[in-house]
């Protein structure tokens, strides 16, 4: 047998845990720390060599717990799920073959199930980290960020410590807009496990909201050394160096995104905005439709799209019509983003609805008033709307 997977078996057997098909329901709690030290680990997913070891013994469920790991480490994700269920099936007392169940459902979009299996993990262990943290996953997916919060909370009380539960706290915080609180624990992540790249980018949007952009810069750089091979960190790098005035650099940057993801829709929707910066509005609007054409869901895309019709005067594109309905539908598919009034705001301004401007540009600076672009904006259209009453 491979040696670090006989090295993992044999710390689950030290954990008491090589034959137990009838553990009492508050005994699991070492289950917990053998299942960090599977992560921990890191097996190499030698799916062949566990396969043999189970014919040779073929009621181990930490054997089956292995080979889910190995399985799922592969995509072989219906693999893994029957593999969990075997090891369930064994020993029905296994937080850690529930909890393993619902990643696997998690991650095949099956919420329902997944959610299912990790309150029933909770229910034999309730000091099971892993499934606490699975149930704050779920919920944030779902978009009830609250009742999120509190089950990664949960996961931080309970040992090891991770950084990742409180990368996922500070995520939460900074989406429902508390970004005090979100940059506490996006720095209480990194202190833990300086290798998470999804904390620093955390930073770099904070950054990048309140306007900072040399920070956003920054971090999104500290968050591509540590995961050079993730192409949306080079998209959202592109983005605060575009912010920063650094239109090259941006540029530079989004290829790398490209490069690695071809059918990464939101690295040609920015690569789009940088070509309308160097003026070439053809090529800019290509990019924006190739976006659109590789995902027709993704809001930016008609947002910056009504960006360029709106502001692109002087040229055949010129159509402020056709950019307040791309706006509107950017708005409608996602009523989130500032970026996505300030374009309909300007849309509105160029089709001479200057009341609507103004009203729909106070909505932008609600929302970001540290922009200073949105100011100038209203600026400009407050101006327009005295002028025309005189």
């Amino acid at each position: 047998m491979n040696r670090k997977i006989m090295l993992g078996l044999l710390f689950l057997l030290w954990l008491g845990y090589a034959n137990c098909t009838k553990t009492p329901v508050g005994e699991p709690q070492k289950l917990t720390q053998a299942q960090a030290l599977i992560t921990d680990i890191q097996i190499d997913g030698d799916v062949a060599t566990l396969e043999d070891s189970l014919k040779a013994n073929p009621n181990s469920a930490e054997a089956y717990l292995w080979l889910a790991l190995a399985y799922s480490k592969k995509n072989r994700l219906d693999d893994a799920a029957e593999a969990y269920r075997r090891a369930i099936e064994i020993n029905p007392y296994t937080s850690a073959g529930h909890s393993g169940l619902a990643s696997i459902y998690l991650r095949q979009g099956l919420l329902d199930k997944a959610l299912a299996e990790n309150k029933t993990a909770i229910a034999l262990d309730p000091s099971h980290k892993a499934a606490y943290f699975g149930l704050g996953m779920i919920y944030k997916r779902r978009g009830r960020l609250n009742e999120s919060l509190h089950y990664y909370l949960k996961a931080t009380e309970l040992p090891p410590v991770a950084g990742w539960s409180y990368y996922q706290i500070g995520d939460i915080y900074r989406l429902q807009g508390q970004n005090e609180n979100a940059k506490a624990y996006f720095k209480k992540a990194i202190g833990i496990d300086p290798t998470i790249p999804a904390a620093y980018s955390g930073l770099g949007l904070i950054e990048r909201e309140s306007g900072n952009y040399e920070g956003a810069v920054a971090y999104f750089r500290e968050a591509i050394q540590r995961n050079p091979r993730n192409p949306n960190l080079y998209v959202s790098l592109s983005n605060a160096l575009h912010d920063a005035g650094d239109v090259a650099e941006a540029l530079k940057n989004v290829n790398e995104a490209i490069d690695q993801q071809p059918m990464l829709a939101r690295a040609y929707a920015m690569r789009g905005m940088l070509f309308y910066e160097r003026q070439e509005v053809t090529e800019a609007i290509a990019e924006i439709r190739k976006a659109m054409d590789i995902n027709p869901q993704l809001a930016l895309s008609y947002s910056n799209l009504a960006w360029i019709y709106a502001t692109s005067q002087g040229t055949s594109y010129f159509d402020p019509k056709e950019a307040i309905a791309l706006a509107q539908k950017a708005i409608q598919m996602n009523p989130k983003p500032h970026r996505f009034y300030s374009a309909l705001a300007e849309a509105y301004f160029q089709n001479n609805q200057v009341g609507q401007a103004v009203e729909t540009i106070n909505i932008a600076l609600a929302r970001a008033p540290n922009r200073s672009q949105y100011q100038a904006q209203k600026t400009r259209f407050v101006t327009a709307q005295q002028s025309a009453k005189h």
